[in-house]
């Protein structure tokens, strides 16, 4: 028992240089990047949910309003960057940029041209959600380009592999992540298939180097099935 207590004593020990960076107001740790929880089956479930004529009711998220109700200077983003880079604050002060203002469509046109490009400043304006947003009066929104070690986490479920399975659900989910949208039948033609779709779109060269990362984890598993299932062969066929 008293084995046990020093060493719960000495795990409760904070070493100088812990203390230390407490008491000057420094991190405990640093990394390179930083995750951002996605919860992308909502903006999935609402693209697809588009084509199904209304037969579904569908109640929708904060999240997806962000991005669905994005300022008009931000209509060209898709929703991996948007993710990544937006960030939405409650609102201090009506900037130009604002309903009571200049409306978001002139504040585009009156912006530098280099808005939204790398290397920004802490200085990016804020824009509001167009009047849709439920949160159009009292929150906005910038995208900081400054901040490619954020990287959106995805949760509630893995995403689908490329070469197997649901060849339309892969196709609709990287349609919604990589293709700019509001709605979902923006996202493909009435008379065209997910994966029509995604076969004629031209994804960026960003884009098409992500998606090949997605399936990385698959090809690791597999490798590792791989390894396993030789490993076991070699065994029973080993000299008795």
């Amino acid at each position: 028992m008293r084995t046990l207590v020093n060493s719960l004593t000495s795990k409760m020990e904070i070493g100088a240089p812990m203390a230390s960076l407490y008491l000057l107001g420094n991190p405990d740790h640093y990394t390179s990047h930083s995750f951002v929880p996605f919860y992308w089956k909502s903006f999935v479930h609402k693209a697809r949910n588009d084509w199904d004529n209304g037969n579904i009711c569908v109640v929708g998220t904060l999240p997806v309003f962000d991005y669905l109700f994005r300022p008009s200077a931000f209509g060209h983003m898709n929703l991996y960057d948007w993710v990544q880079f937006s960030e939405c604050k409650p609102m201090k002060k009506r900037s130009l940029c604002s309903s009571e203002g200049v409306d978001n469509e002139l504040c585009v046109m009156s912006s530098n041209e280099d808005i939204g490009k790398p290397g920004e400043s802490d200085s990016t304006p804020f824009f509001s959600f167009l009047p849709n947003h439920p949160l159009h009066l009292t929150h906005d929104v910038r995208c900081v380009y400054r901040n490619r070690g954020r990287v959106p986490n995805f949760n509630r479920g893995s995403l689908p592999r490329h070469d197997r399975g649901n060849r339309e659900y892969y196709c609709t989910i990287m349609l919604v992540l990589f293709q700019p949208w509001r709605c979902g039948h923006e996202l493909k033609g009435a008379n065209q298939t997910w994966g029509e779709s995604f076969g004629v779109y031209a994804f960026n060269e960003q884009a098409t180097e992500i998606m090949k990362h997605f399936n990385v984890r698959y090809e690791c598993l597999d490798a590792r099935d791989d390894y396993s299932a030789r490993w076991w062969s070699e065994e029973r066929e080993g000299p008795c």
